[in-house]
């Protein structure tokens, strides 16, 4: 008798390579019933990747309309996207594939800010760098404060779409993302903040990150985009004082 996981694995080829890929002896029954079977399994996982897709992308689902966003759902899983993934993680490139087709890249800047705010909902615990523990720190202490992106901080280009639907007060060209308490946070934000943020992703001193910086774009205000950050709470730190 063949192992659980290699019968697993079989059932899966099955179900993505069709009937020509089940091996002999894979299923008691005669291949009538064998491929009726395989088709309502079949229908039952794509619908269900279909579901998962409508809820994690609500409010591109709204712009879209529903029949075009169950066209490019459709189109996206025929292309062999999210095959493998657990329906939670479906939709994670997603919209990387949007902005690569002409009926649907207008919405792929929605797309992504709805799985970033996701990915920010589902991210680890961390106590973020506040503005009140950096006003306490002297200016040296502050230089050498070792610090990185909180676990939860995201920052992505945005359109008019995600200045309406977070009721901005005015379009912005950048959106933020951040959950330092309980719930998700969006706040508009700069090319300075996504250019900074990347830049910490791998623990840095902050005067390492403002002489990398100003080596980059030495006319901009690092200072300013740093505490911007640390007033979202997109900055943790390891060694800044309690």
């Amino acid at each position: 008798m063949p192992a659980l996981r290699e019968v697993c694995n079989a059932f899966a080829g099955t179900l993505r390579g069709g009937p020509d890929l089940c091996p002999e002896g894979l299923f008691a029954s005669d291949i009538d019933r064998t491929l009726l079977g395989l088709k309502i399994h079949a229908n039952t996982v794509s619908h269900a990747r279909l579901m998962a897709l409508e809820e994690s992308f609500p409010h591109t689902l709204d712009a879209m309309g529903h029949q075009d966003f169950n066209a490019a759902s459709r189109a996206w899983l025929d292309a062999g996207h999210g095959r493998a993934a657990a329906l939670t993680l479906i939709g994670a490139d997603f919209p990387d594939w949007l902005a690569q087709q002409n009926a649907f890249r207008v919405f792929a800047a929605l797309a992504r800010f709805e799985w970033l705010w996701l990915e920010a909902y589902h991210a680890a615990e961390a106590a973020p760098l506040s503005p009140e523990v950096m006003q306490k720190m002297p200016p040296p202490a502050i230089l050498e404060c070792v610090a990185a992106p909180h676990p939860s901080a995201r920052i992505s280009s945005a359109d008019w779409r995600i200045s309406a639907l977070c009721d901005f007060p005015f379009a912005t060209n950048y959106v933020a993302l951040t959950r330092p308490d309980a719930e998700v946070r969006v706040y508009p934000a700069t090319a300075d903040m996504a250019h900074l943020l990347a830049l910490f992703d791998g623990i840095s001193t902050i005067q390492q990150i403002l002489e990398t910086f100003w080596g980059d774009r030495p006319n901009e205000d690092a200072v300013a985009g740093i505490n911007q950050l640390v007033a979202i709470g997109a900055l943790t730190s390891e060694n800044a004082p309690c």
